[in-house]
């Protein structure tokens, strides 16, 4: 039986042999990636990647049900309102893999 745990990591590792990289939620992963896993929020996602802020916000809530990304909330530097920034749940053992491959 999976426990939740199990699906969170089974949803990374089907996305990374997915290799969907031309998708909006590939372009969110690689943003992430390219920045070395910095918690990002929706707005640095839409200037990165060029996407329209609806199909990041999209993007971003089905990788967080999937569980492959994780949440912190921090106020805004520019306004001081809370944000949500989004980062890779399993980055380290993700960069382990890779290099050891």
């Amino acid at each position: 039986m999976a426990t939740q745990r199990n699906t969170k990591s089974l949803a990374w590792k089907q996305y990374v042999a997915s290799k969907k990289r031309k998708t909006a939620k590939g372009k969110i992963i690689q943003a992430l990636i390219q920045n070395n896993n910095m918690p990002l929020n929706n707005r640095s996602f839409s200037a990165i990647t060029g996407m329209e802020m609806g199909s990041v916000t999209r993007a971003v809530y089905d990788l967080l049900n999937e569980g492959v990304l994780s949440f912190v909330i921090k106020p805004s530097i520019q306004t001081g309102y809370k944000v949500k920034y989004c980062y890779i749940k399993d980055y380290n053992s993700f960069v382990n893999e890779e290099h050891s491959v």
